[in-house]
């Protein structure tokens, strides 16, 4: 069964998890359930259950006296296997919902805590609040459930863009291949680990990797970087290089690095193949499983606002992260960046591409959201905004100043450094974390 359609059947039965001390017993667990026919779906592992970032199953109790037994057979010893016991709502969930808890729309998002099923139709819904007091409604249930299971300190993570050279020609992309106004780059082996020992020494430990999507003959030079980092700093990798070779990837994670992200940008699709002319939907839902396979931890993300988007597409694109089993989501608005065919488009909606941090919360539970740079490129508060409607992490941007202007993703980007993000932090009342080495923390 499709991805985007799996959701559309309803089911009532309890809920039971499957869960792993590590990610390779995982992804043997859901192949020997596939194949004996046994259906099990990714989920980022609740909390109480295990730590943050990592993948549990979720399966129809029905299947639990099966799913035992193929357990047994096949010698893989779960840390738990038992019914989902789900936490009770806190207080902050009942003021949300308080004023408008008789309305159509606060019986929608009530039934967030415990709806297994969503079609698209719901979702958009949840999109589209009807009043100011359901969208602050729908923003304070968010804050409610990113408070209740990741708690209040914004995780940072830093970012080393080490070259703008891509072979794709994405109609949005200021990195596109066509874009023959962009002076290409990339970074030696010194320059890129002289910019992450200045992130390691910002308190950081988990710095990311991104490029435009180069020809696979880098990928040597890509593995040594990773060895160099671990060797060095002992940082988690996070990478972003755009579709590669499932060997590629193998290589990636047996070389060290942690996570990949990958976003799908939409799923609706004509609007892919509109924006992504030498691309394919399917293709790139395939390289998601293929990163799974490989054993890396999963992100993926969208665009808001591309023309010709509609609501209903936005809310494919949450179902879909969701049915996935991210464990980070990504989600800028579109922004318009010169030499491209959608140079001269208006940028996306900042009240939609907020409804759409708070949705995503809503419906995939504890996963990062990132509140993004494309978000602070788009409104001087973007940044607050984005972890005052679910958003629980920042990434800065480390890249080196002769060449930061030359990675030009779109028009006017923000410069996220330490100090904008943890001033984005302190104005949305949340912690800075410990392990940061802002020098002006009071």
């Amino acid at each position: 069964m499709s991805l985007l359609n799996k959701y559309l059947t309803a089911t009532s039965d309890e809920r039971w998890l499957l869960i792993f001390p590590s990610m390779q017993q995982t992804l043997q667990a859901q192949q020997q359930m596939e194949q004996a026919g046994l259906q099990g779906d990714f989920i980022p592992t609740p909390k109480g259950y295990g730590p943050v970032c990592t993948t549990a199953i979720v399966f129809s109790g029905l299947l639990a006296p099966e799913v035992k037994e193929l357990m047994s057979l096949q010698s893989l010893i779960p840390t738990y296997l038992e019914p989902w016991r789900r936490r009770p709502a806190g207080p902050a969930w009942h003021e949300a919902l308080e004023s408008i808890k008789t309305t159509a729309y606060g019986d929608a998002l009530l039934r967030c805590r415990d709806q297994q099923d969503w079609t698209v139709e719901e979702v958009t819904y949840l999109l589209s609040p009807p009043t100011v007091e359901d969208e602050e409604a729908l923003r304070l249930s968010a804050e409610a459930l990113r408070q209740e299971t990741l708690g209040d300190v914004v995780d940072v993570r830093g970012a080393v863009e080490f070259g703008n050279i891509c072979r794709k020609d994405c109609h949005y992309c200021g990195l596109r291949k066509s874009n023959i106004q962009l002076t290409r780059y990339r970074l030696d082996l010194e320059k890129t680990m002289q910019a992450i020992e200045d992130i390691y020494n910002m308190g950081i430990r988990t710095v990311i990797l991104q490029s435009g999507e180069e020809q696979e003959n880098e990928t040597a030079s890509i593995i040594k970087m990773i060895e160099a980092i671990k060797e060095r700093f002992k940082l988690r990798i996070t990478l972003s290089l755009g579709e590669r070779s499932l060997a590629d990837y193998k290589a990636f994670r047996q070389a060290g690095a942690n996570n990949y992200l990958l976003r799908i940008e939409t799923t609706d699709h004509e609007l892919f193949s509109k924006v992504h002319p030498d691309d394919d939907l399917e293709e790139r839902m395939q390289h998601l499983l293929w990163l799974r396979e490989a054993g890396f931890l999963l992100g993926t993300g969208g665009l808001v606002g591309l023309p010709g988007q509609k609501v209903a597409s936005l809310a494919q694109d949450i179902l879909y992260w969701r049915q996935l089993g991210a464990n980070m989501i990504g989600i800028g608005p579109f922004l318009p960046a010169a030499g491209t065919p959608l140079a001269n488009q208006p940028a996306g909606d900042l009240a939609i591409t907020l409804r759409v941090y708070a949705v995503t919360r809503l419906l995939c539970g504890r996963v990062f959201i990132p509140s993004t740079t494309a978000l602070a490129s788009l409104h001087p508060d973007g940044q607050r905004l984005g972890l005052q409607w679910g958003a629980n992490s920042i990434m800065l941007t480390h890249t080196p100043e002769e060449v930061r202007s030359h990675y030009h993703l779109y028009k006017n980007k923000a410069k996220v450094d330490l100090d904008f993000a943890c001033r984005s932090i302190l104005e949305a009342k949340r912690e800075i974390p410990a392990y940061l080495n802002w020098p002006t923390r009071k």
